[in-house]
């Protein structure tokens, strides 16, 4: 996980890396609370193979109707 000063609309970004690990950066503007709660989103998305699917907005939509969390972004990048 890295803390990094990215827009505050934006919560956390996850990243595949080229051997198949992750790395969670997470918004270092936003409390504490707020990073602990990104952190777990995005545990969340590594854990149901979401880094699979396709369509990263129809995710959100079906995670935050499931568990009521946060906005936050989950961005598929490469490394």
């Amino acid at each position: 996980m890295i803390l990094i000063d990215i827009d505050t609309m934006v919560g956390e970004t996850v990243c595949k890396n080229a051997d198949d690990s992750f790395t969670i950066f997470i918004n270092s503007r936003w409390s504490s609370e707020m990073q602990k709660q990104c952190f777990c989103h995005a545990l969340d998305h590594i854990r149901n193979n979401d880094w699979e699917k396709a369509d990263a907005d129809s995710i959100e939509g079906a995670r935050h109707d499931t568990n009521g969390d946060l906005l936050s972004g989950f961005n598929r990048c490469t490394s």
